[in-house]
C-alpha cells in the first residue's frame, strides 16, 4: 500500500496492481514510488501532515470504516480510541463513589479527578498556586461561571469577536449591567478577526486592565475555532 493515499485512492491502486502480471506489477510498483519521490521533492510539504495520517490510522481508523469525514468540531470533538479504551480500563479495574463522602471509593474518585486536573494544568503551563481548573457541563456553563464571577465594572470593557457563538454573546449582559462596555472585533470574509486589529483593541486593556496596578478589570475573549 502506498503511503499518504486516500482510502478510494488506494484500493483502486490496489486493485489495479493485483491485476498485472508478477512482473509487470513489480515494475509498475517500482515506477509509481519513483513517482511519488519525485512527487515529495517538489512539493515536500506535503510529508508535514504524515503525523495526523499515522493519528488518524491509530486513533481514529472508524472514520476509514465509515467512510465519513467528520467536521463538526465547532460542536464537539472526536474521542481518541486511547482515550476510551484507558477510562474504561480505569473504570473496569477500580471502585469509584460519590466524592462527597470520605469512604475508600470516593477517595479513589477524588484522587483521579485531582490527576485529571493536575494534567490540565501542566498542559496549559498553569502553575496550580495561581490557577484553578474546573469542569463544566459545557462551554456555555463555562461562560456563565466567568459572567458571574467577573468584575466587571463601569470602566470596564468585554471585547468580544462580531462573529462569535450566541454562548459567548451572553457575557454582554454581564458586562452591561455594571455599566462596563462592550466591543466587537469586526471578523474578516473567511470568519475569525484580523490579529493585529484584535492587537491594537486589546493592548490598552492588556496593559491597563491586568497589570495589577490599575483599577480597571476588563475582559476579551478569543473565539475557539
Amino acid at each position: 500500500m502506498l503511503p499518504f493515499l486516500s482510502k478510494a485512492a488506494t484500493e483502486s491502486t490496489t486493485s489495479f496492481l493485483d491485476a498485472l502480471p508478477t512482473s509487470e506489477r513489480r515494475a509498475a510498483k517500482k515506477h509509481l514510488e519513483s513517482e511519488f519521490e519525485a512527487f515529495l521533492r517538489q512539493y515536500p510539504r506535503y510529508k508535514d501532515t504524515e503525523c495526523l495520517d499515522r493519528l488518524r490510522k491509530s486513533e481514529f481508523s472508524r472514520l476509514e470504516k465509515a467512510n465519513e469525514v467528520y467536521v463538526d468540531y465547532m460542536g464537539g470533538c472526536l474521542w481518541p480510541k486511547s482515550l476510551v479504551t484507558g477510562h474504561a480500563d480505569i473504570l473496569k479495574s477500580g471502585l469509584f463513589g460519590n466524592t462527597h463522602s470520605d469512604s475508600p471509593c470516593a477517595t479513589r474518585s477524588d484522587k483521579q479527578i485531582s490527576l485529571a486536573r493536575t494534567a490540565v494544568l501542566d498542559f496549559f503551563d498553569a502553575p496550580a498556586s495561581d490557577y484553578v481548573c474546573i469542569f463544566t457541563s459545557n462551554a456555555t456553563n463555562a461562560l456563565k461561571i466567568v459572567g458571574e464571577n467577573f468584575p466587571f465594572k463601569p470602566e470596564s470593557s468585554l471585547i468580544l469577536p462580531a462573529d462569535c457563538h450566541n454562548s459567548v454573546n451572553g457575557l454582554r449582559q454581564f458586562a452591561r449591567s455594571t455599566g462596563a462596555t462592550v466591543d466587537y472585533l469586526a471578523c474578516t470574509p473567511f470568519g475569525g478577526f484580523d490579529p493585529s486589529e484584535a492587537q491594537v483593541s486589546t493592548f490598552p486593556i492588556l496593559v491597563n486592565g491586568f497589570n495589577g496596578s490599575c483599577r480597571r478589570s476588563s475582559l476579551a475573549i478569543a473565539p475557539a475555532y
